[in-house]
């Protein structure tokens, strides 16, 4: 997904840690919703798949924790001229109509 589909939209910052499964779950369930999303990877492993998935995949700033990883991804959207109104902050075992 592109900028100019996120603008005026919501979007979602998942941080991840080589979350694997967890990930694979609320991406598909974001997709559904039609939310773009944004990967903060803090492991140490990118993870190609996950990035051909996502509007933007940030990996290589290494483990900032939760707190650091979401401003990280929001200084994404926030740089973003017309970028998402909205945005949803989450974990990696978190999406809308996931069990928990």
């Amino acid at each position: 997904m592109t900028a100019a589909d996120a603008r005026g939209a919501c979007a979602a910052i998942i941080v991840s840690y080589g979350s694997g499964p967890e990930l694979g779950r609320a991406l598909q369930a974001y997709e559904a919703a039609g939310i773009p999303a944004i990967v903060v990877e803090n492991g140490p492993r990118p993870d190609a798949d996950v990035a051909s998935r996502v509007w933007r995949y940030l990996h290589g700033q290494g483990n900032l924790g939760y707190g650091r990883g979401i401003d990280h991804g929001f200084r994404q959207v926030a740089s973003n001229t017309g970028g998402p109104e909205w945005v949803i902050c989450a974990n990696a075992d978190e999406a809308p109509g996931v069990p928990q």
